[in-house]
């Protein structure tokens, strides 16, 4: 299976498709072992299905292999938040805040983390503050897990119309 096949089934994961994730993320795993976006997609399905010790695992690869690019660090972030390693999540909201602080730093890692941490305000501030700096990864807002906690907030819906998406 190649990277672009794992992709397109990866895609999975958004759709709620777990056990079917956590399947074909193994064997992805086994042929693109450098990937932490494959990594991370399998943390959270993992974290979905309740195999939470090896999400963590998986989790930390995908950091490792990441290198701190700010996607990564919001999808360990969310991880680390769902999974309960709370310290881990808020290291990782400062360490993308101090990105801002530098200079560029996307806001949507920001928010994600805080979905993950299930602190739904601040993650709506921050989804917000990516809708203004127009994030292009706004668009999985109908479909990445994640958001499933804030579907029904009023904010939420707003920010979906906002993109144009349909609710």
């Amino acid at each position: 299976m190649g990277p672009m096949r794992w992709y397109i089934r990866s895609v999975s994961v958004l759709f709620a498709a777990y056990d079917e994730a956590v399947r074909t993320g193994r064997i992805a795993i086994e042929l693109t072992p450098d990937s932490p976006y494959t990594c991370f997609y399998l943390a959270m399905s993992l974290a979905a299905v309740g195999l939470k010790d090896e999400a963590w695992g998986m989790a930390n690869m995908g950091r490792k292999l990441n290198d701190g690019l700010p996607l990564g660090e919001g999808y360990f972030g969310y991880v680390a938040g769902v999974l309960g390693h709370v310290p881990e999540a808020r290291t990782a909201i400062g360490e993308l805040q101090a990105r801002r602080e530098r200079g560029y730093g996307p806001a949507l890692p920001i928010a994600w983390t805080y979905l993950g941490l299930s602190e739904t305000a601040s993650a709506l501030e921050w989804l917000e503050t990516a809708l203004a700096e127009h994030d292009p990864f706004l668009g999985s807002a109908m479909v990445f897990p994640a958001y499933d906690a804030i579907h029904d907030q009023a904010r939420f819906m707003r920010l979906t119309h906002e993109l144009n998406l349909p609710t």
